[in-house]
């Protein structure tokens, strides 16, 4: 009994100084870098150098309520997914997490974005997959490697 006791305490110390949640779910963010397209991309004087993205899944829900995915150039351009789609849907299943846009500018462009599990490289790893969809049909699919940050 009286090892139990300095271990009470010890835990109950720990406990505060571990800050509280700031939100009731769960929350990841994942810098990616790495970026392959099929078919290739024509010459971009400005490419994409990194894309960032943050999910957030409430607590006891499957699906993300949350799905922010964000561009950046080797110019320091920044493009948010969020902006550049409407009626964004998101849901999870057992590959990944998911999120789906009609293109603002070109409501026959439609893209499916995927952050895949990719667990034969540790759990840390992950893929990010876009897939644009010109009026149904795939035309072009991007992928990359993600890592937590």
């Amino acid at each position: 009994m009286k090892i139990l006791k300095p271990l009470a305490i010890a835990a109950v110390s720990i406990a505060t100084l571990i800050p509280a949640k700031t939100h009731a779910g769960d929350h990841a963010s994942f810098e990616c870098a790495g970026f392959r397209a099929v078919p290739p991309e024509a010459i971009d004087r400005d490419p994409v150098v990194k894309t960032s993205i943050e999910v957030y899944w409430p607590r006891n829900e499957d699906d993300p309520t949350f799905f922010e995915v964000n561009h950046t150039t080797l110019n320091g351009e920044n493009y948010s997914r969020e902006r550049q789609y409407r009626d964004i849907r998101r849901w999870s299943n057992g590959k990944g997490d998911f999120w789906s846009g009609v293109s603002v500018k070109d409501p026959g462009r439609t893209m499916v974005g995927q952050l895949a599990y990719d667990d034969s490289r540790g759990v840390a790893a992950r893929r990010y997959i876009e897939k644009s969809y010109v009026n149904g049909r795939l035309a072009r699919t991007v992928t990359s490697t993600c890592v937590w940050s």
